[in-house]
């Protein structure tokens, strides 16, 4: 949703978000990401190919990624850093050290 639809993020996240939480949302379930999909006015034409192919690339890039940096939990936030053109996950922007930095260089 992120990539391709940034005006229905609100709408994604709260279509999947509370039922998640409530565990009545099996995420694994690819037709279930597509009712959510559609439930946020984002259409879900393509989303299996998707989902198979440069989804699932990146998907794996970021869980590589996560638990090397020693993250296992959900949901994870990944934010794109576009001087270092690689993913950062939200706790490390989050953290003192990385926000002094950015002041710093403001």
């Amino acid at each position: 949703v992120n990539l391709y639809f940034r005006d229905r993020v609100p709408a994604y996240l709260e279509a999947i978000y509370p039922p998640f939480w409530r565990r009545e949302l099996d995420i694994e379930d690819i037709g279930a990401v597509k009712d959510c999909l559609e439930a946020a006015g984002v259409e879900s034409a393509g989303f299996d190919d998707f989902v198979s192919g440069a989804g699932k690339q990146m998907h794996d890039r970021i869980l590589a990624y996560r638990f090397d940096a020693g993250i296992y939990g959900v949901p994870t936030y990944v934010l794109w850093h576009s001087e270092l053109n690689e993913p950062i996950l939200l706790n490390e922007v989050l953290t003192e050290s990385y926000l002094l930095r950015v002041i710093d260089e403001i």
